[in-house]
């Protein structure tokens, strides 16, 4: 039995998975970036929440979203919402898919400007090929959403009312997949192994379950 043993053993470290990886649904973070789309919350008129429409490059369970954002207060914190949407099949946002809070947004004064990055708790499974929305609104304060160089579709909504879609820079965003935990490939000459290993396990045992019925036979 050790041999079955030892050939468990080494196909169960052999299919164990390898170092997990996380991929990008979309991102278009990377490139030039300037200026700011206003979002403004609660004690402001007009209210302004915006967003943009992306295509997901990947089939992935929804883990984070990373923004891009700043306050535009010094002695204010800012703090808000990410809210993902389907696509209404209008080219507008449809149905809301999941609001992740934004607890507190840098400072403008921080330079450079790190990261804002929010987890997902619905965790919800984003297409590839599939046409979806991320956008912002602010629950307290203002603050800018910062731009890409790259042209794309804009959602504004004023004041909580109807979408209105324009063809501008798009704000800069990454949606990340839970990770990809895939298992270690086992090469052809390990497989080779291990069937040897069978034979000459399965040719023991043969041989020990003769002389078994010989015994047996003989008494």
């Amino acid at each position: 039995m050790r041999g079955w043993a030892n050939i468990a053993v080494i196909v169960w470290l052999c299919a164990s998975p390898a170092a997990s990886r996380a991929d990008t649904i979309y991102s278009n973070l990377g490139g030039p970036s300037g200026g700011s789309y206003l979002i403004q919350g609660p004690g402001y008129s007009p209210q302004f929440q915006q967003g943009i429409r992306f295509t997901a490059e990947i089939t992935g369970a929804l883990d984070s979203i990373d923004v891009l954002v700043r306050g535009l207060e010094l002695n204010r914190v800012a703090a808000g919402n990410v809210l993902l949407y389907a696509d209404s099949g209008m080219n507008k946002p449809g149905a809301l898919i999941e609001s992740i809070t934004v607890s507190s947004i840098p400072s403008m004064a921080l330079d450079p400007l790190p990261l804002t990055t929010v987890s997902s708790s619905l965790n919800p499974t984003l297409t590839a090929g599939m046409t979806y929305w991320v956008t912002m609104k602010a629950t307290t304060s203002q603050f800018g959403w910062v731009m890409t160089d790259e042209m794309g579709k804009r959602a504004i909504r004023t004041n909580g009312g109807l979408w209105s879609i324009a063809d501008t820079r798009e704000a800069t965003v990454r949606l990340n997949s839970i990770d990809v935990v895939a298992p270690v490939p086992l090469p052809p000459a390990a497989w080779a192994g291990l069937a040897l290993m069978a034979v000459v396990g399965a040719t023991k045992l043969r041989r020990r379950s003769g002389r078994i019925d010989s015994a047996t036979f003989g008494d």
